[in-house]
């Protein structure tokens, strides 16, 4: 397993550097200059492919879009959302949507299987989506295209179901952790977005070997063909943590989250009130999710991409600017268009993910905190030490992630790991938590199950956790028992049997009445309609082993005795001597007490 993670990691690493090589180039000339929109680079990631057409450099103001761009703009998302469709819904409709539900829903539902093809048409998928102007992220299609490499690799070496899914999380750990630059936050995501309460720790291993391969891989290849060290997406100054800083730092947090329930609200209803309910095929709804992008894009044309570079301009703000609250109520009008346009770009069927548009919104939304914070300080805060405006945005990116998707850990590691830095990691701590508490019921992935015990990945093991702590004595009723002689032949048998009502198999017992062995029906079928023999075979030559249950074993043990034998019922004996046969337990009997130990649990959560 370790080194087919290293495997995973090695191919999840390359195609980071194709994809994210694909979509920067698809949107350098797309967007850049056929549309003339240039959208601004994080620090980390600034590229350059040869297109210098003089166009609109974003910044935080309203641009009006030049007379002759303005029908490029309405058209080029639209053809996007066509070519992105038509590849989806011609070839892999898993690979719809943000990409993350489809790998949950293999995890829990399909064993862990995805089809070779769907990371292929995801990739491309993605690249026409997003280098149109799309509005999304990278995450979901690289995780998708990692975790399907590792289910493939698991077929080709016939594994497991077990080790199946552990290779898909590897696969998607080592897709996020290298196009981030974060590898251990991608693998604690990886095992982390499954769930909204749990994680799957059983993959944890797999998940940080494939990320930092695929970490180490992807850094070789970009460093010459992107031109950055690969150390850091986001470039921020020092930061320091202070305790009077917790107070703006809450006040982010329950922002977060309200914005959070707000977002998750509006993402899944867009898709299932507004996409599902046009009367159009499903392959043309990207393609007007796409005419809506570029119609929105016309008075906000930040909205159009990925828009990562907007959170270094955030980082970078001067909190001393004159146009402090101008920019701010901006940033406030763009996290608002921003929710609208991934929700229309996923909503409608187009391929793109949602942890890169979280980082935004979030991060948007903690420099309108921290803007609001710096104008209200001298009045009614004059003796307040405020910490810079990039620790409050790294605050909303970790805090408003965390919110929407039930994953804080991740989230706040990822962070950290982006910014290249640790000096946040108590209050990110604080703020990601704090932010989940309110949107705990709202996952912007659909697919999430609560924990394990939802979970049909785990339902074996969790049947045999649960059985274990059952005692047979809790569940049994001693009963009027019947045995048979082991010396009585089959005559005298089918003599009894015409009279009294006997279950199989039957307890068999000697002369001193001790058990020594068990009589089955399809034993008892086979002789007994030999009449010439009927007076000379006895019980003992038919009889099969003995099987016994005590009041002191617990379910999971006898169940493994039902798996193993076969009997339809096994004989309860006392505790006291292993001889007395007090009553028979059926195997219905211990499938009830498991439902009725599930209902239990369920109704005390």
């Amino acid at each position: 397993m370790v080194f087919l993670s290293v495997v995973v990691g090695a191919v999840s690493g390359v195609a980071s550097a194709v994809f994210m090589y694909g979509l920067d180039y698809t949107s350098a000339l797309f967007q850049g200059q056929w549309m003339g929109i240039l959208h601004p680079h994080p620090s980390g990631e600034s590229t350059s492919f040869g297109f210098h057409e003089s166009g609109l450099v974003m910044g935080f103001e309203f641009m009006q879009t030049t007379a002759n761009h303005w029908w490029k703009i309405l058209l080029i998302p639209c053809l996007g959302g066509l070519v992105s469709g038509w590849l989806v819904f011609k070839f892999a409709p898993e690979a719809k949507g943000h990409g993350i539900d489809a790998l949950i829903t293999a995890f829990h539902h399909q064993k862990g299987k995805l089809r070779p093809r769907v990371p292929i048409v995801k990739m491309l998928a993605s690249v026409a989506t997003l280098g149109s102007g799309g509005s999304g992220g990278r995450e979901g299609p690289i995780a998708l295209i990692g975790g399907g490499f590792g289910s493939w690799l698991a077929d080709r070496f016939r594994l497991r179901s077990r080790e199946r899914r552990h290779l898909l999380l590897a696969g998607a750990a080592g897709g996020i952790g290298s196009i981030f630059r974060a590898p251990l936050g991608g693998a604690i995501s990886a095992i982390e977005i499954l769930y909204s309460e749990d994680m799957e720790t059983e993959a944890l291993v797999p998940a940080v070997v494939s990320s930092v391969t695929a970490f180490s891989v992807f850094t070789l290849i970009a460093s010459p063909l992107f031109g950055f060290d690969g150390h850091f997406v986001f470039e921020v100054p020092k930061l320091d943590f202070h305790p009077v800083h917790l107070f703006p730092y809450l006040v982010l947090a329950i922002v977060c989250s309200l914005l959070g329930k707000l977002y998750v609200t509006l993402f899944h209803r867009m898709r299932t009130h507004v996409f599902e309910r046009i009367p159009i095929p499903r392959v043309l709804r990207p393609a007007l999710g796409g005419l809506i992008i570029g119609m929105v894009a016309l008075v906000v044309p930040q909205t159009l991409g990925m828009g990562m570079g907007y959170i270094q301009q955030a980082i970078s703000f001067d909190a001393t600017s004159a146009d402090l609250m101008l920019v701010a109520r901006f940033c406030v009008v763009l996290l608002l268009f921003k929710m609208l346009t991934v929700s229309v770009t996923i909503g409608s069927g187009g391929s793109a993910g949602v942890f890169g548009p979280s980082l935004l919104i979030g991060g948007l939304g903690g420099f309108v905190v921290g803007c609001v914070f710096y104008a209200l300080a001298p009045t009614f805060f004059p003796s307040l030490s405020l910490p810079p405006i990039a620790a409050f945005v790294i605050l909303g990116m970790s805090a408003f992630f965390a919110a929407v998707a039930n994953a804080p850990l991740g989230a706040l590691v990822m962070s950290s790991e982006m910014t290249f830095g640790y000096e946040l990691l108590a209050p990110l701590m604080l703020a990601s938590i704090v932010a989940m508490l309110y949107t705990r019921k709202y996952s912007i992935y659909h697919a999430q199950v609560k924990d394990k015990f939802r979970s049909p990945a785990h339902l074996g093991d969790i049947s045999f956790d649960i059985l274990s702590n059952i005692k047979l004595g809790q569940i049994f009723k001693a009963q009027e028992t019947r045995s048979i002689a082991a010396r009585a032949t089959l005559h005298e048998l089918r003599e009894v049997i015409k009279d009294e009502s006997f279950a199989f198999p039957l307890a068999v017992k000697d002369r001193n009445h001790e058990l020594v062995g068990m009589l089955t029906m399809n034993a008892f079928r086979e002789a007994i309609f030999d009449q010439e023999l009927s007076h000379l075979i006895i019980v003992e030559d038919i009889m099969t082993h003995i099987v016994t249950c005590s009041l002191e074993d617990d379910l999971k043990q006898v169940l493994n005795q039902f798996a193993t034998h076969g009997y339809g019922r096994l004989p309860v004996v006392a505790n006291e001597n292993a001889h007395d046969i007090i009553g028979f337990v059926q195997y219905q009997e211990i499938m009830e007490a498991y439902q009725s130990e599930v209902a239990r649990l369920r109704a005390s959560d």
